[in-house]
């Protein structure tokens, strides 16, 4: 059908009746109507028809814009969406220029067309609209101010949609400039005398005002990423006109009430992009070490005319107080950066240097010291006062954070100017606060100062000579000693003017006191006679109860500090003893707020005390699951401080964990039992929690939701209780999907929402096998779904193993651990049925496997299915005709068995074999490969033997830096090709670029046993599976002292060597492995 105008209209209006039939009905006969011949014409026609109904028009811009956004350029991965024909898009783009003029009546219609323009250039310019340029030059040359408003607000939109490319894609953009930058510089000089003519209040001032804010947005897109070469071409008149636009004055300071009016007031605005460019080119266009390639001529050319004129500017806008003017946050900020770059230039410096003191006393004092606005903020909103003191990062838009910088380049470039009349300067105010301590003025003053001496801390610590030679043994500068001057004692300063405020009566400066010591405390040797800093540690505890809720976030946050103070264990022993009640005030104060910083402090105290914070671990944890879904409740997911405390919340829920996972006697039983019992008791608080993230909208939190699933299911009683199963269904459906009453999916995720977390779940599912125990595992049902676990966890490794590319690799190695964990854990003949199965998935998934992760994981998990049931194993080999092609891979990759877990699982596979040959159970051409097999028994059980007393007698040493010890010249001769892959097994020469390349991957490679992000070590041993317990060289003994005597023999002219050494060899290693085991018992 093609779409009327008129009865679109008709529709829209049913769209708002207050029949809800009427209403589906309209809803129902747009949905249809997409795609539809001449729809796209008819919705603009209706939104730019000013004798419509607003809210008709505003609905009609809605779809307009969502249409073009669907289907103006249809989706290459949706065939069934062909877009639209053009005959429609050249008209709504003859109409669209117009359109926008039209809609100035209605801002919001407008804002919709103009995204509308924007959707269409995004895949239309230049090449399908090839006029847009000249109907926008056509509007910015007329006499109607309208059209000239709508031309800027369109190429203003060309502007931005081109500024980000490159200089190796700016052809477009360099076009765009030739074309119009001439024009928007005409224009500009009259914009600006009819804003200063008018000002920023009248209605022309106002329009004036907006227009030259559009003019300097569209020059700042020209040189955002590089000079465009018209601008480099009218460099001198557009410097001009930036300048002088920078130096428009705002006018009186507004009162603290009307700061919020004036900094949204477009005057305001047009002048921070002018100070946008300067910073632009001051910073980056007009510095020759940071130009672009090519431009550094330019650069020179433009630092040898505007350098210094751009700084006096710059100054001039910091210092604006002291001509009784106003500058925005913005302007100030980005003036006082410009002023910080040009501190480093030694003709700009000149130039600022007769004006430091003007600067230091009227451009960076006054925004450092607390203002009259703080204590509004602090008053009205003490939460925000703390987002925004700690927000206080961004110096483009923190005029505190720019002059903080500022202070900073100073010192760094100009210490020699700056240094004393800075001291000078804060010495003077802190003097005259203690003179009149309860002058609110001078302790707004004390505030600032004490701002700046925390800039200049380092610098103070290296003048004073107490701490001096401190310093200098802590941070070995190679400078040699610092030079001190008369009179500066940075612990003088410390008692005098801060450590005081801690327990003065005026808020702020109880704040900043401790906000000093958080800059400073880590980073002075000393803080003041023997025993200062656990005093001062104590002290700030202490505001962790102050009535004022910033002062207690910062009196708790600036503890961080003092536990990093190298070796001092007075700090860690105030703290420690006061652990409880600090924990208590943490906890109360993130009930309060959800601040970051508080979270990190928490996760401080647990990294840091460990053990002593296991008795509070239930009542952590339960109050940081339910803050968790505080912070994640609906209505509060958008709020990015709100998410950051979450996942500090979930970040230190997970160390808690890890800290009660520690035991200081692991073979203690009492212990163990204990361990069980907290697990259980935190099980309570945590389980509903990891419900609710095992589900799809849970996927932010995914990760730490498994990693609580990991420590419940390894350190909870076995057999695994009954309600921390209920997860395991969860864990099936975020791979596999499968829409349950309990857990509908929708169609998006029908397959799962989280195959890709493989990695991660493998934790926990190891844990359910292992710990289960194995049989209620393999007996397992999910009765809602009428499966059981062994049936669930195929299909998830079956899935994962074949998710094709090599970054899905990670996660299929990944799934094959966990198909190696079932025979690992079940003895024969427990899961025969399945070993087939796996055996076809994995050697299916072989040929294409391209990291070394992936190649060592299968090879162990055939190794593992070898020591589970070897002649089901080679049968399995021999029916899919793939004998020669399984140990051929096995002596390919064997340089890829390291660890002493991998070589046991390999020594153990071989033994297999060897028990079979003693049998003569060996199918023919395996068993002429066996004499080779056993002499590579007989080194690498050497090899073991070295590797274990090597790891008796030097504990900690790395076995995987060893030398590969199955390195080996070439075999006698073979009789057949599977002889010779069976001869050559075990050999690990690594030579070749393959082997380089398997090296490189080894070191991001999860499945080795020796790392991870887990406490490895207790974990595993949590879960020991046969395998585990199988002591691979006493049962080597074993089987050569119950081998067939003609098979002893054969082992004897085998091996070269005496049977009875080799035994005795292996019975002494069995002894000294007990000896061992009991004296660490």
């Amino acid at each position: 059908m093609q779409a009327d105008p008129e009865l679109l209209y008709k529709v829209f209006r049913q769209s708002y009746s207050a029949v809800a039939e009427e209403r589906q009905q309209a809803e129902a006969w747009l949905q249809q109507a997409q795609e539809s011949p001449n729809l796209l014409p008819a919705l603009l026609q209706i939104a730019v028809a000013r004798q419509a109904d607003p809210a008709i028009r505003q609905a009609a811009s809605i779809q307009l814009k969502n249409q073009v956004r669907k289907y103006w350029a249809p989706s290459g991965d949706d065939t069934a969406i062909s877009g639209y024909k053009e005959a429609d898009k050249v008209a709504v783009r003859a109409g669209l220029i117009e359109g926008v003029a039209a809609s100035t009546d209605v801002p919001s219609v407008r804002a919709q067309m103009l995204e509308c323009f924007r959707l269409i250039v995004l895949h239309d310019f230049p090449d399908s609209w090839p006029g847009l340029v000249d109907k926008l030059l056509a509007g910015l040359q007329s006499d109607d101010t309208a059209q000239t408003h709508c031309g800027l607000l369109l190429l203003r939109r060309l502007y931005k949609q081109l500024e980000s490319r490159p200089v190796a894609r700016r052809e477009a953009l360099e076009s765009l400039c030739v074309r119009t930058l001439p024009t928007l510089r005409a224009l500009a000089p009259a914009l600006a005398s009819a804003a200063l003519a008018f000002g920023g209040v009248s209605p022309q001032g106002h329009e004036a005002y907006t227009m030259l804010k559009l003019v300097l947005k569209c020059f700042y897109s020209a040189v955002h990423m590089a000079v465009a070469e018209q601008a480099k071409q009218d460099i001198e008149a557009w410097m001009s006109i930036v300048l002088g636009v920078a130096e428009i004055s705002m006018g009186p300071a507004p009162s603290a009430g009307q700061l919020q009016a004036r900094e949204a007031g477009v005057d305001a605005k047009c002048r921070k992009w002018a100070f946008h460019i300067l910073f632009r080119f001051f910073h980056r266009h007009g510095h020759v070490r940071r130009a672009v390639d090519g431009a550094e001529a330019f650069a020179e050319e433009w630092s040898s005319k505007y350098e210094v004129p751009v700084a006096e500017v710059c100054l001039k806008e910091a210092c604006a107080q002291q001509r009784g003017t106003w500058a925005s946050k913005r302007t100030l900020s980005l003036a006082l950066l410009c002023v910080a770059d040009a501190v480093s230039r030694d003709a700009a410096f000149q130039g600022l240097k007769p004006g430091l003191q003007h600067l230091l006393q009227y451009g960076i004092f006054p925004q450092v010291r607390f203002a009259e606005q703080d204590m509004l903020l602090w008053q009205e909103d003490p939460e925000e006062y703390v987002r925004q003191l700690f927000n206080d990062l961004d110096s483009f838009s923190a005029p505190r954070a720019a002059a903080v910088e500022l202070v900073e380049r100073l010192l760094l470039h100009r210490k020699k100017d700056v240094m004393v009349p800075l001291l000078q300067f804060c010495q003077h105010h802190l003097e005259a606060q203690a003179q009149k301590p309860s002058d609110p003025e001078l302790c707004a003053n004390k505030d600032g100062a004490l701002v700046l001496l925390a800039a200049m801390g380092e610098q103070i610590i290296q003048l004073d000579p107490a701490q001096g030679m401190l310093w200098e043994a802590k941070k070995k500068k190679k400078s040699g000693k610092a030079k001190s001057i008369q009179g500066v004692s940075f612990e003088e300063l410390l008692a005098r003017h801060v450590r005081p405020e801690l327990s003065g009566p005026v808020a702020f400066l109880r704040l900043r006191a401790c906000w000093v010591y958080e800059k400073l405390a880590d980073k002075a040797p000393r803080l003041g006679p023997p025993g200062a800093a656990g005093a001062t540690c104590r002290e700030c505890l202490q505001l962790a109860a102050d009535p004022e809720l910033p002062v207690r976030v910062v009196a708790v946050t600036c503890l961080q500090t003092f536990l990093q103070r190298e070796g001092d264990e007075e700090v860690r022993a105030v703290v420690s003893e006061n652990l409880g009640a600090l924990l208590e005030r943490l906890l109360k104060i993130l009930a309060e707020i959800q601040c970051e910083e508080v979270s990190q402090t928490l996760q401080c105290l647990v990294d840091s005390f460990p053990h002593e914070i296991v008795p509070f671990a239930a009542q952590l944890i339960a109050q940081l699951a339910a803050q968790f879904c505080q912070a994640t409740a609906e209505g509060n997911n958008e709020e990015e401080d709100t998410e950051s405390a979450a996942m500090g919340s979930m970040s230190t829920i997970v160390s808690v964990l890890q800290a009660c996972s520690g035991l200081k006697n692991p073979e203690d039983i009492a212990e163990q039992q204990r361990r069980a019992a907290l697990f259980s008791s935190l099980a309570e608080s945590l389980l509903p929690l990891v419900s609710r993230l095992l589900h799809p909208d849970g996927i932010d939190f995914l990760e730490e939701s498994l990693e609580m699933l990991t420590y419940l299911t390894a350190f909870c009683p076995s057999p695994i209780p009954a309600q921390l199963w209920g997860a395991f269904p969860r864990l099936y459906q975020a791979v596999c999907g499968k829409s349950t009453q309990s857990l509908p999916l929708p169609d998006v995720l029908k397959d799962g929402w989280a195959p890709d977390f493989m990695c991660n779940l493998v934790q926990p599912m190891l844990n359910y096998m292992a710990r289960g125990p194995t049989q209620v595992f393999l007996s397992g049902t999910w009765a809602e779904a009428g499966m059981t676990y062994p049936d669930m966890l195929f299909d998830m490794v079956r899935k994962v193993v074949h998710t094709p590319g090599i970054g899905a690799e990670e996660n299929a190695g990944s799934s094959v651990e966990l198909a190696a964990a079932l025979f690992e854990h079940t003895a024969a003949p427990g899961v025969d049925n399945w070993l087939p199965r796996y055996f076809e998935e994995l050697w299916r998934r072989l040929p294409t496997a391209e990291t070394a992760a992936l190649r060592r994981a299968t090879l162990l998990a055939f190794a593992t299915m070898i020591w589970y049931n070897a002649a089901l194993f080679l049968r399995c080999a021999e029916e899919k005709s793939c004998t020669v092609q399984v140990f051929e891979f096995w002596m390919q990759r064997l340089n890829l068995i390291r660890s002493p877990r991998d070589r046991k699982v390999v020594l153990l596979a071989k033994l297999r074999l060897f028990q079979l040959g003693c049998g003569q159970a060996l199918p023919g051409p395996v068993a002429q490969g066996l004499p080779h097999l056993v002499r590579k028994l007989a080194e690498q059980s050497k090899e073991l033997m070295r590797l274990r007393q090597k790891q008796g007698s030097a504990a900690g040493s790395d076995s995987e830096e060893e030398d590969d010890s199955d390195a080996d010249g070439e075999g006698g001769a073979r009789a057949n090709r599977l002889k010779q892959v069976l001869g050559k097994l075990e050999m690990a020469q690594d030579n070749g670029e393959e082997s380089a390349d398997e090296d490189d991957d080894d070191d991001d490679d999860p499945f080795n046993h020796e790392g991870g992000g887990y406490d490895d070590d207790a974990i595993q041993a949590q879960r020991k599976s046969l395998l585990d317990r199988t002591d691979e060289l006493e049962l080597l003994r074993q089987t050569l002292q119950q081998a067939p005597p003609a098979m002893q023999q054969q082992v004897e002219s085998w091996i070269g060597s005496g049977l009875q050494q080799w035994l005795a060899e292996l019975s002494a290693e069995t002894a000294r492995t007990v000896a061992a085991a009991a004296t660490r018992s």
